[in-house]
């Protein structure tokens, strides 16, 4: 099985766009053939969780890390308690800083 993987040596481009895949799983007559949860993302050795059957993955790029290692958008000196509002429609932050509104 394959996905979003085109490996021909005719040099031949294919735009082909990013997917996110978690829990795949295979049934056939209702019993359950193949399983990856497709939770890591320290290194790509991945296996089927009822056949034990190594998975080959590349060009991975594990979506999961984002929510383990984060990177600043953001820094701003605040006066003593500022107030923080969230909004998710928007996904934006508010402080309110004394005097000022930082958005």
């Amino acid at each position: 099985m394959y996905f979003g993987l085109y490996d021909y040596s005719d040099n031949t481009d294919l735009d082909l766009a990013a997917i996110c895949l978690k829990n795949i799983f295979i049934e056939k007559s209702n019993k359950k053939k193949f399983f990856c949860p497709l939770n890591s993302f320290e290194k790509d050795d991945i296996y089927d969780k009822i056949s034990g059957q190594k998975i080959i993955l590349k060009n991975t790029d594990w979506v999961i890390k984002d929510h383990y290692y984060w990177n600043k958008k953001y820094e701003a000196n605040v006066h003593n308690y500022p107030l923080f509002a969230h909004d998710s429609l928007k996904s934006r932050i508010f402080i309110d800083d004394e005097d000022r509104l930082i958005i």
